[in-house]
């Protein structure tokens, strides 16, 4: 398995919350570990989450727009559109799993299966594999406990944010919350206000749960794939038709892997990196800007912007190495079989060297990529970062200190 038993059964533990509370539309199976259909009453469920997160969205966009024109403060602006964007983002994910679930769960499966298999040993396998699986174990297992650990700090300090305070009646003056439509700009008993304080606190937690469901599986397959990729570069110690055929039909598998990664979240990987940088601009602007004004309702800037570019940022990166090494291990089956098939010229084993190397040639360079619009790689991740940079720089010119004091 390529996470250690802390982080598995911490990811268990996720997979089956977030099962539970029918964030997905799927049922969570301990003895597989797999994920099942959902019955009946649990598929309505999640349909009312949908519902309810469609129609929210363009409620939210309208109420900040409104914001924005009247004289809505500062902090009040920047998280109107912080929030409008987190909504944006959990109709894209529950629209993804409503298109194809069958194919999210068929996939989801299908990693699941993997991370159960046994760890290679000297015995059974190249000490160069052996380096591999733990090379990838510990970065895999890394990331995925961050990823948990940031979703169960942010889940509390995002609750500090709809809760109300006497200096600071956030939850019910900020047009974007519900509250603001039933409840006057003044100071009410915390009962009164625990209907709406409830219903906030579960429109953001739906969004965390949504976006890590996302990036786990995203992180974890494509550590997976780029675990097959390097193990199968590691194999090369037999220069024969049989052997390199073997690899070849294992490198297709993988490419058959990484399409259907590839068809299943074309929507999510179409958007996520547009929204979530945008995102984390606006948490970067607040941090630098906005803290000092009240920290305990700002304190989500920082600790939802550590967690949001590590979500955007580790898919990018897991997906940048799957095509480094794809393009390595095609380099190498084409010095390889061409190698054998020229020796072969001519004598015995020539038609088999040939049909080697059309099959070789049939093999495309293995990447994420999103729809049609772009393919991650390695310089994604930099430019990215240059977009981020740029867009919280043009926050800080436009919003002076003096404007947001005002």
């Amino acid at each position: 398995m390529l996470l250690s038993s802390l982080a598995k059964s911490g990811f268990h533990r996720f997979l089956s919350i977030v099962c539970l509370l029918k964030v997905l539309p799927y049922e969570w199976d301990p003895k597989g570990p797999k994920l099942k259909p959902v019955k009946p009453f649990g598929l309505f469920i999640f349909h009312l989450h949908t519902c309810l997160t469609f129609i929210v969205c363009p409620i939210t966009i309208y109420r900040v727009t409104c914001a924005y024109m009247g004289d809505a403060s500062v902090l009040m602006k920047v998280y109107g559109v912080f929030a409008s964007a987190c909504h944006a983002m959990t109709a894209l994910g529950f629209g993804q799993l409503a298109l194809r679930k069958s194919k999210i769960m068929g996939f989801c499966n299908r990693v699941l299966f993997n991370l159960e298999k046994d760890a290679p040993t000297s015995k059974n396998g190249q000490l160069e594999n052996v380096s591999n699986y733990q090379k990838h174990t510990k970065s895999m297992t890394r990331h995925m406990l961050i990823g948990l650990v940031m979703l169960t700090v942010n889940i509390p300090v995002h609750l500090l944010l709809t809760i109300p305070s006497s200096d600071n009646l956030f939850l019910i003056c900020t047009p974007l919350f519900l509250g603001s439509l039933f409840m006057e700009c003044r100071d009410h008993s915390l009962l009164v206000l625990f209907p709406f304080i409830l219903w906030e606190f579960y429109t953001l937690t739906k969004f965390l749960l949504m976006n890590c469901f996302y990036c786990s599986f995203l992180m974890v397959g494509l550590g997976l794939i780029d675990f097959q990729l390097q193990s199968l570069q590691n194999d090369n110690f037999k220069i024969n038709t049989t052997a390199q055929t073997t690899r070849l039909v294992k490198y297709r598998g993988i490419q058959i892997l990484t399409q259907i990664l590839n068809d299943s979240f074309w929507i999510y990987l179409s958007f996520f990196t547009h929204i979530l940088f945008f995102i984390l601009s606006i948490l970067l602007f607040g941090t630098i800007r906005l803290i000092r004004i009240d920290p305990r309702q700002s304190l989500m800037f920082p600790m939802c912007g550590f967690r949001c570019g590590y979500e955007v940022f580790s898919p990018i990166l897991y997906a940048g190495q799957v095509d480094a090494s794809s393009g390595n291990l095609l380099s190498e089956f084409e010095e390889t079989v061409t190698g054998m098939a020229l020796r072969k010229r001519g004598g015995g084993g020539w038609k088999e060297h040939k049909v080697l190397d059309r099959m070789r040639k049939s093999c495309v360079n293995i990447r994420c990529t999103a729809g049609n619009f772009f393919m991650f790689e390695n310089f994604v991740a930099i430019s990215s970062l240059h977009g981020v940079v740029e867009t919280t720089f043009d926050l800080l010119v436009t919003f002076k200190e003096d404007q947001i004091e005002q």
